[in-house]
């Protein structure tokens, strides 16, 4: 199975050809926890491959969040290991999607609030930092105030379309924080 997906991405960049990987996997894997064990290798694989994989993990969160979510703990350390252009996206993307667990919240907090400080990080990875920042400020699982800051911080960011979707998640979570 792992080959032939090997195949399948090698050679898969548009969204239809990776929605039928991503359906074919979800009817295939019955047992989740075996899921990323199986199919790991393909991140350490060619830089096209691994990159497309990502965008496979994107995809699967979207619409089989159970697939992924004994993984989050694995793909987390690889966040920094991976030299793969959209790693860090698809990490920040998990942690938006999926729960992250008592044992790594504290790392996981710090990560995403250095990646949404970081004028380097690309704009995908601070989006999902925000987004993920945000439903745990809303649990009241992190410093509302401190969100508040970096995100004020965020609506001065040269791009305008991220600097305007910052400025209406920075209102929101002022609106939830009054109600």
């Amino acid at each position: 199975m792992t080959g032939e997906l090997f195949q399948e991405l090698k050679f898969c960049c548009k969204v239809q050809t990776r929605s039928f990987v991503n359906t074919g996997l979800k009817k295939s894997h019955s047992n989740k926890s075996r899921f990323f064990s199986d199919l790991i290798s393909l991140l350490h694989g060619q830089k096209k491959t691994a990159q497309r994989f990502t965008w496979l993990i994107g995809d699967l969160l979207e619409t089989n969040r159970s697939l992924v979510i004994d993984s989050l703990p694995m793909l987390f350390e690889l966040r920094d290991q991976m030299p793969i252009p959209g790693m860090q996206r698809t990490v920040a993307k998990c942690l938006w999607y999926l729960k992250i667990p008592k044992g790594m919240e504290a790392e996981a907090i710090a990560q995403l609030f250095k990646w949404l400080s970081n004028d380097k990080v690309e704009i995908g990875v601070k989006h999902y930092a925000s987004k993920a920042l945000y439903e745990l400020a809303l649990e009241s699982r992190i410093d509302t105030k401190q969100l508040l800051r970096v995100l004020e911080k965020q609506t001065k960011y040269p791009n305008k379309s991220y600097a305007t979707r910052t400025e209406k998640l920075r209102m929101k979570l002022q609106r939830e924080l009054r109600s």
